[in-house]
């Protein structure tokens, strides 16, 4: 665990691609389906409870395994409600070996079990793999990278000092040599020295370089981004990668995406079911559950491109009678085209196709665009 911490100060890499998989979790809408009273409660005490940053802290527990919170729980008229949680960090959880069971220690050295208080402690376990607890995190499988990676490092420098800097060579007779090898010590840091006038120095030429080191630490660091996102492309789609690789890659963070918040929302309903125990909503039903982009782009109000022709476009969605559709979708369709003549390639249209119009449906977008990449094509070969 304390590597683990470790590797977020040291390791961009780990850093960088772990911080997109628990964003990607936050950033999604959720809704809770019951009554709109139950609804209202539930929201205000999300509110008071922060709930965005609590989430934040349970996706913790997809790079360590798991994740603990304490809850602060007050009274209001004649129920009770947790108002506040404490995070305590997988550094200081232990586990008993035989038992099995966690406990922290307080500032008094007392030992205290999460399995102690069910209503005040809750230990959100999220597993990639199956075992032990401290087998459950991807933190295993990232450690290792994380070692070899940091070693290469160390003796990178050493290694391009040794056959990257060109050696100095003095060629004489002196009953000193250790003053000649502290003057050549002196020349070699970019000072002055002070040589006997029967002595030489050359100047041998380097030839070794450390670019397989740097080669290692590549492949390290794409084998690191295999196992956070499913794949290992560079998010700058316009210069690296291929449409294919790319498809693969999406398709794979979706999994990914999937599984996690399946896994979740599983506990979040239970952390539920116990914060609403103390109230009038105990045994009402209830649904926690997240919202994937599909869901929260069907009632979009901004038009679908379904083609670039501006003659040809057809719109979608709901718009007031008096706006002058005609004009928008000329606007659009300028951009697109634009954004076409201007793209190098597939990917980096894409790419700034997301980033302009965000609330267009990937399918439908991706699918517009081999259209008319398809059609352009066909002309081209057509007139050729």
């Amino acid at each position: 665990m304390l590597l683990f911490q470790t590797m977020f100060a040291k390791d961009f890499q780990v850093i960088g691609d772990f911080r997109k998989v628990r964003m990607q979790i936050g950033a999604l809408d959720y809704k809770i389906e019951g009554t709109p009273e139950l609804q209202d409660f539930v929201a205000t005490m999300f509110q008071e409870l922060d709930f965005d940053s609590l989430l934040h802290d349970l996706t913790s527990a997809i790079g360590f395994g798991f994740a603990n919170i304490e809850l602060s729980w007050e009274s209001r008229e004649d129920f009770w409600i947790p108002t506040a949680y404490q995070f305590l960090k997988q550094g200081i959880v232990h586990k008993e070996t035989l038992s099995n069971r966690l406990y922290f220690f307080t500032d008094d050295g007392k030992r205290v079990y999460l399995d102690s208080n069910p209503d005040k402690f809750f230990t959100y376990i999220h597993k990639s793999n199956s075992g032990f607890l401290e087998d459950f995190g991807l933190f295993n499988s990232l450690a290792w990278a994380f070692v070899i990676t940091d070693f290469i490092y160390s003796n990178y420098l050493n290694y391009t000092d040794i056959v990257g800097i060109p050696p100095l060579i003095a060629i004489g007779d002196d009953e000193k040599p250790e003053d000649i090898l502290e003057q050549l010590l002196l020349l070699r840091d970019g000072n002055t020295g002070i040589l006997p006038k029967n002595f030489e120095v050359k100047l041998l030429e380097a030839k070794g370089t450390g670019d397989h080191f740097l080669k290692a630490i590549e492949y390290i660091d794409k084998k690191k981004s295999n196992i956070l996102l499913g794949g290992n492309l560079n998010s700058d789609s316009g210069t690296h990668g291929s449409q294919s690789l790319g498809e693969v890659q999406e398709k794979n963070k979706d999994e990914i995406l999937r599984f996690d918040i399946a896994i979740l929302q599983r506990f979040i309903n239970r952390f539920l079911k116990t914060s609403l125990k103390f109230s009038k909503f105990a045994n009402s039903p209830f649904k926690f559950r997240f919202l994937l982009e599909k869901e929260t782009q069907k009632n979009s109000s901004f038009p679908t491109l379904y083609n670039f022709q501006e003659e040809e476009l057809d719109q979608i969605g709901k718009f007031e009678k008096e706006m002058d559709l005609g004009k928008i979708q000329k606007e659009i369709s300028e951009t697109v085209l634009e954004l076409i003549k201007n793209s190098s390639s597939k990917e980096e249209l894409l790419e700034e196709m997301y980033s302009r119009f965000g609330e267009i449906e990937f399918s439908k977008l991706e699918k517009t665009l081999e259209n008319a990449l398809a059609g352009s094509v066909a002309e081209g070969l057509t007139n050729w």
